[in-house]
């Protein structure tokens, strides 16, 4: 199944269940407002360089040819690119003529500001041997920074890996409207991509063979076991850590969130993976973040079906909850999260209690009274 064929599928799965309910009326509305428009984007013209197919298109090339989105290319220049630069050795030498020297140059100017400032005199440093022609300087230089930059987004700050650690923030944001999120979702999936092609880990016991073009990798650099002295490399290096950077202020929600799940939850884990997937550990989004998240979304859903209801009681929330925000299995007790929404907005003197034939109900307070 693709990510379209995904996307899709969850869109139908919101409205069908939302629909079942005649009181969700104006959910299952809303949604399905969200589903036509989506498939709008979704069945965009194939021919249209930015349309939904290509940035799928795009995600499985450059996943290939070990590349995040390449550092100011439209889609149409890339649309073209990828015409004839069909494998890793001759997308490289289409990089290497894109990333010139004034090119390189914005690029590190772009970057500088939105490191942090330990990390700039590396960066500096890291230009200026890249000038001269020291890419393997260049490329320690710019793997510890990308290193360090990842590592604001684990909750564990000892833990090493970064395979796969922008995965989990994929999976949450699939949940969203595509017509928000699609191209940023796909940016995401390449930058993960570049990710974890460098992070790779080697068993250092065995005869060590890099076959890719690009022939810098995080942990044979580090550990002196085999460096890259190559411009490509060095390249890659520049635009993937601009790519990590730019998506900052989106990303900022997840920081110290995402972790290695224990050997039990990856027990659990297993069971909803194929074989495949089950040889090395996930990154998952910690309790703490997926509750706050949770209650910060019934919080705004509760708010706006006791305005569109007018007064409602608490287990009629509680049901809405269980058909619409709970929908995709999260495992919690929604009775439990109305409550205490319930109380955070009664203290907020958002709402008040009103009883009507010994029910107890919610309404909003009218405050222009």
């Amino acid at each position: 199944m693709t990510v379209l064929d995904k996307i899709e599928k969850t869109m139908e799965e919101d409205y069908e269940s939302s629909i079942e309910n005649r009181s969700l009326f104006w959910i299952a509305q809303e949604i399905k407002k969200i589903i036509m428009a989506d498939k709008a984007i979704i069945r965009n013209d194939e021919n249209d360089p930015g349309s939904l197919q290509n940035l799928e298109l795009y995600n499985d090339i450059l996943k290939n040819v070990h590349w995040a989105w390449p550092y100011k290319m439209s889609a149409d220049i890339l649309f073209e690119i990828i015409k004839f630069a069909d494998d890793e050795k001759k997308f490289d030498k289409e990089m290497l003529n894109w990333f010139d020297v004034e090119t390189v140059s914005m690029l590190v100017w772009e970057t500088y500001p939105l490191l942090k400032k330990h990390h700039r005199i590396m960066l500096e440093q890291a230009y200026n041997s890249y000038l001269r022609g020291d890419y393997a300087i260049t490329n320690n230089a710019l793997l510890s920074v990308i290193d360090n930059t990842l590592s604001i987004y684990l909750s564990n700050k000892g833990q090493t890996s970064r395979v796969g650690i922008i995965e989990p923030i994929i999976e949450y944001y699939g949940y969203f409207s595509i017509r928000d999120t699609y191209k940023f979702l796909f940016e995401l999936k390449m930058m993960s991509n570049n990710v974890d092609f460098i992070f790779t880990n080697y068993n250092f016991d065995k005869d060590i063979s890099i076959e890719t073009n690009k022939k810098i990798r995080r942990h044979t650099s580090v550990h002196g076991v085999r460096y890259s002295n190559r411009r490509i490399d060095a390249i890659m290096l520049f635009n993937l850590l601009f790519a990590i950077l730019k998506q900052n202020d989106r990303l900022m929600i997840f920081r110290n969130s995402v972790q290695y799940p224990s050997a039990e939850n990856n027990k659990k884990e297993d069971k909803k993976s194929n074989s495949a997937e089950k040889k090395r550990k996930r990154f998952i989004l910690s309790d703490k973040f997926m509750q706050k998240r949770r209650e910060k979304m019934a919080y705004d859903f509760i708010e706006k079906i006791i305005s569109t209801d007018k007064k409602v009681t608490h287990k009629e929330l509680t049901e809405y909850l269980q058909k619409v925000f709970f929908m995709r299995g999260y495992e919690t007790k929604a009775g439990n999260i109305v409550s205490k929404m319930l109380q955070k907005m009664k203290r907020q003197g958002k709402i008040k209690k009103e009883i009507d034939n010994n029910q107890i109900y919610w309404c909003l307070i009218d405050e222009t009274v």
